[in-house]
């Protein structure tokens, strides 16, 4: 009577144990699927974006000429107007606070992906090779694109914490921020026009300007290397190149004149010695016309389909067209 007592004693407990093994089975099966289907629908939404975002910048498909820039390209070109004026397909890979560095990575990435440029684009002006100024965080815009290596290797340089990198390889969604999203929203639906509707006005940058509160025009010998190498980099792919500098108003031009002349005048220099690159300068072209311009150095919407229809124009006139054949 007490051996049967102790046998199903027993029995009882291995089957509790059993049960509760079974329990966590279940959990941790339900756990894996929860996790799996986490990925597959991080990565769904992660292709979505990106696609977005690649739209937005011409990532996708193949473009004749590449324009490369910040904030100034970003409001002052319409790549619609280039388009229909050089009769050849144009992409804008511009991003906000891009310094140097940031549009080397993004040449050498997007002449990765797309062999068929022509022709780079390449906003300028007195204050490019600044020690400061610009966003110091402006390569996390380009996580969405850190499968590309050229692209890893520069956010890999930028990073402290190879742990971070990993984390953003395998959860893409983690790659995009409230900036990247908006702009992968306006390639999805097509919206890449210049928004801002508003005037500039002239008292508020003269305090602007009293207060110091403009970047100092000087230029740091690192930013101009890697400014070069960009430019060789791109020619050694048989890409003409065309520096332009943006409108700026004559308030601004005014202040340190004397210097933003001499590194105008590096740029006209670059060009004339070298025949694949052409400067246009169109610091003081719209300068008095104050309502083309939403600050000091940002143009309307008013401001951008003026400014594209020019530069269409002068690049109409290059030597050598963005439809030329490329050259060994």
């Amino acid at each position: 009577m007490i051996v049967l007592e102790v046998s199903d004693s027993v029995t009882l407990m291995e089957t509790a144990v059993q049960k509760k093994r079974n329990r966590v089975r279940v959990f941790l099966g339900k756990a894996v699927l929860f996790m799996a289907l986490l990925l597959v629908l991080d990565h769904a939404i992660g292709a979505i974006l990106t696609h977005g975002l690649k739209t937005y910048f011409g990532l996708q498909g193949s473009a004749s000429v590449l324009c490369i820039g910040h904030s100034r390209m970003v409001l002052g070109i319409d790549s619609g107007i280039l388009e229909e004026k050089l009769q050849t397909s144009v992409a804008k890979y511009t991003v906000r606070g891009a310094d140097t560095a940031d549009r080397f990575a993004m040449v050498r990435h997007f002449l990765t992906e797309n062999p068929d440029v022509r022709l780079l684009v390449y906003d300028v002006e007195s204050t490019s090779f600044a020690g400061s100024g610009l966003s110091s965080n402006s390569y996390r815009l380009f996580y969405p694109f850190m499968d590309n290596p050229e692209m890893a290797a520069y956010i890999q340089q930028q990073l402290t914490s190879s742990l971070d990198f990993r984390l953003r390889q395998l959860l893409r969604t983690s790659r995009f921020d409230e900036v990247t999203v908006s702009l992968a929203l306006r390639g999805l639906t097509g919206m890449s026009r210049n928004l801002k509707m508003g005037t500039f006005d002239p008292d508020a940058e003269k305090r602007r300007i009293a207060r110091g509160r403009r970047r100092a025009v000087s230029v740091e010998p690192t930013k101009y290397e890697v400014f070069l190498d960009t430019l060789e980099f791109a020619r050694g792919r048989g890409v003409q190149i065309v520096l332009v500098h943006m409108p700026t108003v004559d308030i601004l031009n005014r202040f340190d004149s004397e210097n933003r002349r001499r590194v105008r005048q590096m740029f006209a220099d670059l060009a004339s010695q070298t025949p694949s690159i052409h400067f246009i300068d169109f610091s003081t072209a719209f300068e008095s016309d104050h309502n083309l311009f939403f600050d000091a150095i940002h143009v309307n919407a008013k401001g951008q389909t003026i400014v594209s229809h020019a530069l269409a124009d002068e690049i109409r006139k290059l030597p050598i067209p963005p439809t030329a054949t490329k050259t060994e």
